[in-house]
Protein backbone atom coordinates (compact mmCIF):
# COMPACT_ATOMS: atom_id res chain seq x y z
CA UNK A 1 0.00 0.00 0.00
CA UNK A 2 1.05 3.54 -0.35
CA UNK A 3 -0.46 6.75 0.66
CA UNK A 4 -3.77 4.28 1.87
CA UNK A 5 -4.12 3.31 -1.76
CA UNK A 6 -3.95 -0.65 -2.74
CA UNK A 7 -1.46 -1.86 -4.84
CA UNK A 8 -2.01 -5.25 -6.63
CA UNK A 9 -0.29 -6.72 -10.37
CA UNK A 10 -1.90 -8.53 -12.91
CA UNK A 11 -0.34 -11.67 -13.84
CA UNK A 12 1.49 -11.52 -16.90
CA UNK A 13 -0.24 -14.20 -18.33
CA UNK A 14 -3.45 -12.29 -17.62
CA UNK A 15 -2.42 -9.20 -19.45
CA UNK A 16 -3.23 -7.91 -23.22
CA UNK A 17 -2.15 -5.06 -25.34
CA UNK A 18 -6.10 -3.36 -25.22
CA UNK A 19 -7.31 -2.36 -28.56
CA UNK A 20 -11.02 -2.48 -28.59
CA UNK A 21 -13.12 -1.09 -31.07
CA UNK A 22 -13.24 0.01 -34.80
CA UNK A 23 -9.94 0.47 -36.18
CA UNK A 24 -9.91 4.35 -36.47
CA UNK A 25 -12.73 4.97 -35.03
CA UNK A 26 -16.62 5.26 -36.17
CA UNK A 27 -16.89 6.26 -39.87
CA UNK A 28 -19.19 8.67 -41.10
CA UNK A 29 -20.61 7.86 -44.29
CA UNK A 30 -22.14 10.04 -46.87
CA UNK A 31 -26.08 10.15 -47.94
CA UNK A 32 -27.78 8.11 -50.09
CA UNK A 33 -31.25 8.70 -49.74
CA UNK A 34 -33.68 9.86 -47.85
CA UNK A 35 -36.37 6.75 -46.93
CA UNK A 36 -39.18 9.56 -47.80
CA UNK A 37 -38.20 10.22 -50.72
CA UNK A 38 -39.38 9.12 -54.08
CA UNK A 39 -38.88 5.49 -55.16
CA UNK A 40 -39.53 4.73 -51.28
CA UNK A 41 -42.03 6.75 -49.66
CA UNK A 42 -41.75 6.29 -46.02
CA UNK A 43 -44.88 8.48 -44.52
CA UNK A 44 -43.13 9.26 -41.38
CA UNK A 45 -46.46 9.56 -39.76
CA UNK A 46 -46.75 6.89 -36.78
CA UNK A 47 -49.92 5.90 -38.82
CA UNK A 48 -48.58 4.19 -42.33
CA UNK A 49 -46.44 1.39 -42.17
CA UNK A 50 -42.98 2.29 -42.99
CA UNK A 51 -41.19 -1.07 -42.96
CA UNK A 52 -41.02 -1.95 -46.15
CA UNK A 53 -39.96 1.75 -47.63
CA UNK A 54 -37.09 2.03 -44.83
CA UNK A 55 -36.45 -2.05 -46.12
CA UNK A 56 -36.00 -0.86 -50.05
CA UNK A 57 -33.85 1.98 -49.46
CA UNK A 58 -31.47 -0.10 -47.35
CA UNK A 59 -31.32 -2.68 -50.17
CA UNK A 60 -30.55 -0.18 -52.60
CA UNK A 61 -28.06 1.57 -50.13
CA UNK A 62 -24.74 0.71 -51.60
CA UNK A 63 -21.71 0.27 -49.20
CA UNK A 64 -20.07 2.96 -47.43
CA UNK A 65 -23.45 4.75 -47.57
CA UNK A 66 -25.83 6.13 -45.25
CA UNK A 67 -29.66 5.89 -45.44
CA UNK A 68 -31.04 8.92 -43.95
CA UNK A 69 -34.59 8.92 -42.08
CA UNK A 70 -35.81 12.68 -41.30
CA UNK A 71 -37.50 13.51 -38.25
CA UNK A 72 -40.88 11.98 -37.92
CA UNK A 73 -42.64 8.96 -36.00
CA UNK A 74 -41.82 5.50 -38.48
CA UNK A 75 -44.47 2.31 -37.32
CA UNK A 76 -42.90 -0.84 -37.97
CA UNK A 77 -44.65 -4.08 -38.20
CA UNK A 78 -40.77 -6.39 -38.95
CA UNK A 79 -37.47 -6.20 -38.67
CA UNK A 80 -35.61 -3.92 -40.51
CA UNK A 81 -32.04 -5.72 -41.95
CA UNK A 82 -29.03 -4.50 -42.67
CA UNK A 83 -27.08 -6.86 -44.83
CA UNK A 84 -24.00 -4.67 -45.93
CA UNK A 85 -21.26 -2.23 -44.62
CA UNK A 86 -24.12 1.11 -45.02
CA UNK A 87 -25.72 3.09 -42.10
CA UNK A 88 -29.10 3.87 -41.20
CA UNK A 89 -29.32 7.24 -39.83
CA UNK A 90 -31.98 9.54 -38.21
CA UNK A 91 -31.69 13.16 -37.29
CA UNK A 92 -31.48 11.82 -33.25
CA UNK A 93 -32.87 10.78 -30.81
CA UNK A 94 -35.45 13.15 -29.82
CA UNK A 95 -36.56 13.73 -33.73
CA UNK A 96 -36.74 10.28 -35.70
CA UNK A 97 -39.03 7.43 -33.74
CA UNK A 98 -39.06 3.85 -34.96
CA UNK A 99 -41.91 1.83 -33.56
CA UNK A 100 -42.08 -1.60 -33.73
CA UNK A 101 -45.48 -3.54 -33.14
CA UNK A 102 -44.24 -7.05 -34.04
CA UNK A 103 -44.14 -9.58 -31.48
CA UNK A 104 -41.15 -12.12 -33.40
CA UNK A 105 -37.36 -11.13 -34.87
CA UNK A 106 -35.34 -7.90 -33.93
CA UNK A 107 -36.31 -4.29 -34.33
CA UNK A 108 -32.69 -3.73 -36.35
CA UNK A 109 -30.60 -6.95 -37.17
CA UNK A 110 -27.08 -6.50 -38.35
CA UNK A 111 -27.22 -10.23 -38.95
CA UNK A 112 -25.98 -12.96 -41.95
CA UNK A 113 -27.06 -16.28 -40.83
CA UNK A 114 -24.98 -18.67 -44.01
CA UNK A 115 -24.34 -20.93 -41.44
CA UNK A 116 -21.15 -22.91 -41.93
CA UNK A 117 -19.49 -25.73 -39.95
CA UNK A 118 -15.79 -25.12 -40.91
CA UNK A 119 -12.91 -26.21 -38.13
CA UNK A 120 -9.46 -27.21 -38.20
CA UNK A 121 -7.17 -28.93 -35.26
CA UNK A 122 -4.49 -26.38 -34.02
CA UNK A 123 -0.89 -28.29 -33.88
CA UNK A 124 1.26 -25.46 -32.95
CA UNK A 125 1.59 -21.83 -32.12
CA UNK A 126 -1.29 -22.07 -29.75
CA UNK A 127 0.92 -19.76 -26.98
CA UNK A 128 -0.45 -15.92 -25.41
CA UNK A 129 1.22 -13.66 -28.14
CA UNK A 130 1.31 -15.82 -31.06
CA UNK A 131 0.04 -14.22 -33.96
CA UNK A 132 1.07 -16.90 -36.71
CA UNK A 133 -0.76 -20.98 -35.96
CA UNK A 134 -0.47 -24.50 -37.83
CA UNK A 135 -3.33 -26.15 -38.42
CA UNK A 136 -3.94 -29.82 -39.80
CA UNK A 137 -5.65 -28.81 -42.49
CA UNK A 138 -6.32 -25.12 -43.51
CA UNK A 139 -7.83 -25.74 -47.50
CA UNK A 140 -11.28 -24.45 -46.62
CA UNK A 141 -10.07 -20.93 -44.80
CA UNK A 142 -8.65 -18.12 -46.67
CA UNK A 143 -7.45 -14.79 -45.49
CA UNK A 144 -10.34 -12.02 -44.46
CA UNK A 145 -11.97 -15.17 -42.94
CA UNK A 146 -13.26 -14.08 -39.41
CA UNK A 147 -13.07 -17.36 -36.96
CA UNK A 148 -13.37 -18.19 -33.32
CA UNK A 149 -10.17 -19.89 -31.93
CA UNK A 150 -11.49 -22.28 -28.86
CA UNK A 151 -10.56 -25.41 -26.85
CA UNK A 152 -12.16 -27.39 -24.20
CA UNK A 153 -12.90 -25.75 -21.21
CA UNK A 154 -9.71 -25.40 -18.83
CA UNK A 155 -11.22 -26.89 -15.46
CA UNK A 156 -8.75 -24.73 -13.22
CA UNK A 157 -10.81 -21.69 -14.89
CA UNK A 158 -13.83 -22.53 -16.18
CA UNK A 159 -17.28 -24.73 -14.36
CA UNK A 160 -20.57 -24.01 -16.40
CA UNK A 161 -22.45 -26.00 -13.57
CA UNK A 162 -24.64 -23.05 -12.10
CA UNK A 163 -27.14 -23.30 -9.06
CA UNK A 164 -30.08 -23.88 -11.78
CA UNK A 165 -27.67 -26.71 -13.81
CA UNK A 166 -25.07 -26.63 -16.79
CA UNK A 167 -25.14 -23.25 -18.92
CA UNK A 168 -25.65 -25.40 -22.35
CA UNK A 169 -25.50 -22.44 -24.03
CA UNK A 170 -22.08 -21.14 -22.65
CA UNK A 171 -20.03 -21.56 -25.54
CA UNK A 172 -19.85 -24.23 -28.49
CA UNK A 173 -20.31 -27.84 -28.01
CA UNK A 174 -22.98 -27.96 -25.58
CA UNK A 175 -21.21 -24.96 -23.15
CA UNK A 176 -17.69 -27.23 -23.44
CA UNK A 177 -16.14 -24.56 -25.53
CA UNK A 178 -16.80 -21.48 -23.10
CA UNK A 179 -13.44 -20.17 -23.99
CA UNK A 180 -12.55 -18.48 -27.48
CA UNK A 181 -11.13 -15.12 -29.32
CA UNK A 182 -12.44 -14.19 -32.68
CA UNK A 183 -9.91 -12.62 -35.07
CA UNK A 184 -8.84 -12.41 -38.51
CA UNK A 185 -7.16 -14.38 -40.78
CA UNK A 186 -4.77 -12.43 -42.45
CA UNK A 187 -2.65 -14.65 -44.68
CA UNK A 188 -2.31 -18.61 -45.29
CA UNK A 189 0.58 -20.32 -46.42
CA UNK A 190 0.28 -24.18 -46.78
CA UNK A 191 -1.56 -25.05 -43.48
CA UNK A 192 -0.35 -21.84 -40.99
CA UNK A 193 -2.75 -19.21 -40.45
CA UNK A 194 -1.29 -15.50 -39.97
CA UNK A 195 -4.12 -13.76 -37.14
CA UNK A 196 -4.76 -9.97 -36.90
CA UNK A 197 -4.70 -9.81 -33.49
CA UNK A 198 -1.78 -12.25 -31.30
CA UNK A 199 -3.54 -15.01 -28.88
CA UNK A 200 -4.63 -13.35 -25.77
CA UNK A 201 -4.33 -16.59 -23.87
CA UNK A 202 -2.69 -20.23 -24.59
CA UNK A 203 -4.64 -22.32 -25.56
CA UNK A 204 -3.50 -26.15 -24.65
CA UNK A 205 -2.80 -28.94 -26.99
CA UNK A 206 -4.81 -31.22 -24.35
CA UNK A 207 -7.89 -29.38 -24.05
CA UNK A 208 -8.13 -30.24 -28.09
CA UNK A 209 -7.74 -26.60 -29.69
CA UNK A 210 -9.17 -25.39 -32.74
CA UNK A 211 -9.83 -23.04 -35.34
CA UNK A 212 -13.71 -22.45 -36.46
CA UNK A 213 -15.24 -20.78 -38.97
CA UNK A 214 -19.42 -20.40 -38.63
CA UNK A 215 -19.87 -18.15 -41.52
CA UNK A 216 -18.75 -17.52 -45.33
CA UNK A 217 -19.61 -13.75 -45.25
CA UNK A 218 -19.30 -10.66 -43.11
CA UNK A 219 -21.37 -7.77 -42.34
CA UNK A 220 -18.37 -5.05 -42.46
CA UNK A 221 -18.70 -1.87 -41.32
CA UNK A 222 -22.84 -0.95 -40.49
CA UNK A 223 -24.32 0.98 -38.03
CA UNK A 224 -27.24 2.22 -36.96
CA UNK A 225 -27.29 6.24 -35.69
CA UNK A 226 -29.09 9.29 -34.28
CA UNK A 227 -32.53 7.53 -33.51
CA UNK A 228 -35.07 6.44 -30.96
CA UNK A 229 -36.55 2.76 -31.27
CA UNK A 230 -39.31 1.30 -29.19
CA UNK A 231 -40.74 -2.41 -29.11
CA UNK A 232 -44.39 -2.11 -27.81
CA UNK A 233 -44.89 -5.29 -27.41
CA UNK A 234 -43.44 -8.34 -25.46
CA UNK A 235 -42.03 -11.32 -28.12
CA UNK A 236 -43.48 -14.35 -28.60
CA UNK A 237 -40.47 -16.31 -28.45
CA UNK A 238 -37.09 -15.70 -26.98
CA UNK A 239 -34.03 -14.76 -28.54
CA UNK A 240 -35.25 -11.38 -29.99
CA UNK A 241 -32.95 -8.11 -29.34
CA UNK A 242 -33.96 -4.84 -29.89
CA UNK A 243 -30.58 -4.20 -31.87
CA UNK A 244 -28.69 -7.77 -32.69
CA UNK A 245 -25.10 -7.70 -34.34
CA UNK A 246 -24.00 -10.96 -35.21
CA UNK A 247 -21.13 -12.60 -36.97
CA UNK A 248 -20.46 -8.87 -38.06
CA UNK A 249 -17.27 -6.80 -38.22
CA UNK A 250 -16.39 -3.23 -37.03
CA UNK A 251 -20.10 -2.16 -36.77
CA UNK A 252 -21.43 0.24 -34.41
CA UNK A 253 -24.21 1.71 -32.53
CA UNK A 254 -24.36 5.28 -31.60
CA UNK A 255 -26.44 7.71 -30.24
CA UNK A 256 -29.14 6.09 -29.86
CA UNK A 257 -31.84 5.85 -27.60
CA UNK A 258 -33.96 2.79 -26.93
CA UNK A 259 -36.43 1.65 -25.04
CA UNK A 260 -38.65 -1.48 -24.23
CA UNK A 261 -36.27 -4.23 -24.99
CA UNK A 262 -37.19 -7.72 -24.66
CA UNK A 263 -34.78 -10.94 -24.69
CA UNK A 264 -31.47 -10.42 -24.53
CA UNK A 265 -30.29 -6.70 -25.10
CA UNK A 266 -31.57 -3.72 -26.10
CA UNK A 267 -27.76 -4.13 -28.03
CA UNK A 268 -26.87 -8.10 -28.43
CA UNK A 269 -23.25 -8.56 -29.82
CA UNK A 270 -23.42 -11.96 -30.71
CA UNK A 271 -19.65 -13.44 -32.25
CA UNK A 272 -18.55 -10.16 -33.79
CA UNK A 273 -15.19 -8.32 -33.58
CA UNK A 274 -13.86 -4.69 -33.01
CA UNK A 275 -17.44 -3.44 -32.91
CA UNK A 276 -18.47 -0.20 -31.05
CA UNK A 277 -21.55 0.71 -28.27
CA UNK A 278 -21.11 4.15 -27.42
CA UNK A 279 -23.23 7.69 -26.68
CA UNK A 280 -26.95 5.87 -25.98
CA UNK A 281 -29.58 5.84 -23.71
CA UNK A 282 -30.99 1.93 -22.83
CA UNK A 283 -33.77 1.89 -20.96
CA UNK A 284 -36.48 -0.44 -19.73
CA UNK A 285 -37.80 -3.65 -20.68
CA UNK A 286 -40.98 -5.55 -21.38
CA UNK A 287 -39.51 -8.52 -18.66
CA UNK A 288 -36.98 -8.55 -16.34
CA UNK A 289 -36.77 -12.16 -15.88
CA UNK A 290 -33.57 -14.36 -16.84
CA UNK A 291 -32.49 -13.70 -20.21
CA UNK A 292 -34.89 -10.51 -20.53
CA UNK A 293 -34.03 -6.38 -20.06
CA UNK A 294 -30.39 -6.41 -20.92
CA UNK A 295 -29.19 -3.28 -21.59
CA UNK A 296 -25.45 -4.08 -23.89
CA UNK A 297 -25.08 -8.44 -24.25
CA UNK A 298 -22.02 -9.22 -25.29
CA UNK A 299 -22.15 -13.05 -26.28
CA UNK A 300 -20.84 -16.07 -27.60
CA UNK A 301 -17.31 -14.83 -28.56
CA UNK A 302 -17.65 -11.39 -28.59
CA UNK A 303 -14.09 -10.18 -28.93
CA UNK A 304 -12.65 -6.40 -28.52
CA UNK A 305 -16.21 -4.93 -27.98
CA UNK A 306 -15.64 -0.87 -26.62
CA UNK A 307 -18.93 -0.34 -24.78
CA UNK A 308 -18.62 3.51 -23.96
CA UNK A 309 -20.47 6.75 -22.80
CA UNK A 310 -23.83 5.12 -22.15
CA UNK A 311 -26.47 5.23 -19.79
CA UNK A 312 -27.82 1.94 -18.58
CA UNK A 313 -31.60 2.24 -16.68
CA UNK A 314 -34.80 0.74 -15.62
CA UNK A 315 -33.61 -3.34 -16.87
CA UNK A 316 -32.49 -6.75 -15.75
CA UNK A 317 -28.84 -6.23 -16.32
CA UNK A 318 -26.71 -2.93 -17.68
CA UNK A 319 -23.70 -4.74 -19.20
CA UNK A 320 -23.39 -8.69 -19.72
CA UNK A 321 -20.18 -10.32 -20.52
CA UNK A 322 -21.63 -14.28 -21.17
CA UNK A 323 -19.41 -16.58 -23.05
CA UNK A 324 -17.95 -13.56 -24.16
CA UNK A 325 -14.17 -13.53 -25.95
CA UNK A 326 -11.33 -11.20 -24.53
CA UNK A 327 -10.65 -8.02 -25.18
CA UNK A 328 -13.54 -6.21 -24.50
CA UNK A 329 -13.78 -2.51 -22.74
CA UNK A 330 -16.38 -1.50 -20.92
CA UNK A 331 -15.13 2.40 -19.96
CA UNK A 332 -17.26 5.48 -18.86
CA UNK A 333 -20.89 4.00 -18.76
CA UNK A 334 -23.39 4.39 -16.06
CA UNK A 335 -26.15 2.39 -14.69
CA UNK A 336 -28.66 2.48 -12.21
CA UNK A 337 -32.08 0.55 -11.07
CA UNK A 338 -31.77 -3.06 -11.90
CA UNK A 339 -34.41 -5.35 -11.45
CA UNK A 340 -34.84 -9.57 -11.40
CA UNK A 341 -37.71 -11.85 -12.39
CA UNK A 342 -39.62 -10.98 -9.08
CA UNK A 343 -39.92 -7.43 -10.65
CA UNK A 344 -41.53 -5.13 -9.02
CA UNK A 345 -41.10 -6.60 -6.00
CA UNK A 346 -37.46 -7.27 -6.39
Amino acid sequence: PAQGQAAFAIPDDRRIAWKPGIPGGIPTYPAFASAKDAPYGARGDGKADDTAAIQKALDACPEGKAVLVPAGTYRLTDELRITKGIALRGAGPDKTRLINEATSRQIIGICNFDEKEIRAKIVSGGAKGSTRIAVDDASRFKPGDMVLVDQLNDPDLVDITGCGGPCTWAGRDEGRRAMGQLVLLEAKEGNTLTLSRPLYHTFKDALAPVVYKSREKLIVRAGVEDLYLEGQAPRRSDDRSSIRIWNSLYCWVRNVESHKGWFGGHVTLQRSLGCEIRDSYFHHANAFGAGHGYGVWLFAGTTDALVENNILYYLNAGVLAECSGPGNVVGYNYGSRFFGRDYPDT
